[in-house]
């Protein structure tokens, strides 16, 4: 992407994906394949091998309209809300969380987060 902030001597490989918020260091190599997405800091005298994919959307969650995720393993469920949502509200101030082994019904807001910029169900 054009916005990517590449540091002196960097040396990328081909067929390499590197996205608009993505940052990398001084004396940076990056060998074919590569993947750089989200919002991404790559130290300087870093090496990145072939086929490595970071800050990309992660393959085993459910997403939401609303910007939030769900992962299940087991009998445990674990909520998040994206990269764009965390983005967009800023500095988070507080969260507040369903009872432990609260029965949840599908749509329906389960805690609030606050953060500096706005209040989000």
């Amino acid at each position: 992407s054009k916005e990517t902030k590449l540091g002196s001597k960097v040396k990328i490989g081909p067929y390499c994906m590197l996205g608009p918020n993505v940052q990398v260091g001084n004396n940076v190599k990056i060998y074919s394949h590569v993947n750089l997405d989200g919002y991404t800091i790559i130290g300087s005298d870093t090496q990145i091998f072939p086929f490595a994919s970071i800050g990309t959307v992660p393959q085993d969650l459910k997403y939401t309209k609303e910007h939030e995720w769900l992962k299940i393993d087991g009998d445990t469920a674990t909520i998040g809300i994206t990269d764009h949502a965390q983005g967009e509200l800023g500095d988070i101030i507080f969260i507040e969380f369903p009872e432990i082994d609260q029965e949840i019904e599908m749509d329906e807001p389960i805690g609030t987060i606050e953060a500096v910029k706005t209040v989000a169900d």
